[in-house]
């Protein structure tokens, strides 16, 4: 692989423990700024957030498939398909 597909990669990897940590904390903080009515800022800038991580994971996979390094293509499907069923999991755990 090549350095600017590994540093794609760790990206959405790092962003995607991000998106993990929000939606483990997301009733805490759904509260917080509830309580503080901040609640539409967050659940704005929240959906901006998936909405940049779901555009980001697409054009790094469409990049890896363009360059024709077939091998890194279903790792980008898994962060895609984890980022999008991730909120739904934890929101049926609470």
């Amino acid at each position: 692989m090549k350095k600017k597909t590994m540093l794609l990669l760790g990206c959405i990897a790092f962003f995607s423990l991000i998106h993990l940590g929000l939606c483990f904390f997301y009733p805490q903080m759904y509260a917080y700024f509830s309580g503080q009515e901040q609640l539409t800022v967050f659940l704005t800038s929240l959906r901006i957030f998936r909405w940049l991580l779901y555009c980001a994971v697409i054009l790094a996979g469409l990049y890896t498939l363009q360059k024709k390094e077939t091998k890194v293509v279903p790792a980008y499907l898994l962060f895609f398909l984890f980022n999008l069923l991730l909120p739904n999991i934890f929101s049926s755990i609470y």
